[in-house]
This record gives structure tokens, sequence and C-alpha cells, in this order.
């Protein structure tokens, strides 16, 4: 399934200063290595024409899916957050300000006065993901020998051993043992 960017037209309000618009959306992000939303995440919006910079704020909230960092295992979450971020307008310069689209204007969630909501949402997505995530607090994970995972059944691998490429690691510590 194809998933066109929601692109938003901003030109009536990068074009008047003190100018403001309220938007809200329920987008479907598409898959990706980093990011998998499932369904839709819900989107409200607020541009603002400051003269010096083009404010974008608002909310997000969507169900997300991470691997457990024990066993791989997929597990939904549900993310939200808040937006806020200032856009560089065409013909202004303000050196002073932290603009996202300044640094790195390839990456740009705005451009040509349209502000692509599916990328800025989806960046804001991304950084607003746990670090960490298990599937459940007692997960026993995946066997360091042989990635079985130890929730759905045990292994054969000998207790302790661990993967083999420590092995000249552990070999290095029984000789300074002897």
């Amino acid at each position: 399934m194809e998933h066109e960017p929601i692109l938003l037209d901003l030109s009536g309000i990068a074009q008047q200063p003190g100018a403001r618009g309220s938007f809200s959306y329920s987008l479907s992000l598409p898959p990706s290595e980093e990011l998998i939303c499932e369904g839709p995440v819900e989107v409200a919006l607020e541009a603002h024409n400051s003269g010096r910079a083009l404010l974008v704020r608002g909310t997000f909230a969507g169900k997300a899916l991470i691997s457990c960092a024990r066993c791989l295992e997929e597990v939904p979450i549900n993310v939200k957050g808040k937006i806020e971020e200032q856009f560089s307008l065409p013909g202004v310069s303000e050196p002073d300000l932290d603009l996202i689209d300044q640094s790195e204007p390839g990456e740009s969630a705005f451009a040509d006065e349209m502000l692509n909501v599916s990328e800025l949402i989806r960046q804001q997505l991304l950084i607003s993901l746990p670090l960490r995530v298990l599937c459940r607090p007692s997960c026993k994970g995946l066997c360091a020998t042989c990635g079985q995972d130890l929730n759905l059944k045990k292994c054969d691998c000998p207790e302790g051993l661990g993967h083999p490429a420590w092995e000249s690691l552990r070999d290095l510590v029984n000789k300074q043992k002897e």
C-alpha cells in the first residue's frame, strides 16, 4: 500500500506576519526499518508566523511496535508527545535563532512553504520512542549461544558458556588463574 505524504500548504501563513492556522490529521505512516506504527497517528498542529520564524506547535498520539530488548518480540507501545519546532521563513535571515531547517535543509520537513506533516511526525515519533522496551519484566531473552527464545523453550546449550566469540578471553582468564 502506497503512503502519500501529507503536505500542508502554509504559504498564506508564511507570507503574513502574525498569521495563524490550526490543523488536525489522522495519518498512517509507512513502515520503515526504524519505525512501525500500528494504526493511525492522531495529530493536532498550530502554525504561527512570528515575523522571525514559522512556529509549529502541537501534539501527536499513536501506537508503535518496538522490539523487546531481550527476545526481539514486537511489543506495541503507546507513544504521545508535544511538537514545538521553528522553521525559517522565505527571505528572512535569523542567525541567532536555532532553526531546525538551517543546519540540515535536506532533512527539513518544511520547504517551499509546504510542511511535510508525515515527515515531521515520523521524526517526532522516533525521538519519542523509549530506548529499551521489554515484552514483560520476566522475559528470559535469547540464548547467547544458539539464539533460541528462552521464553518459548529451554535450549540444550551448556549453562554459562555464553557466545563462542568470548572463548579466547575465557581461556586467557583461566590461564591467569593457574
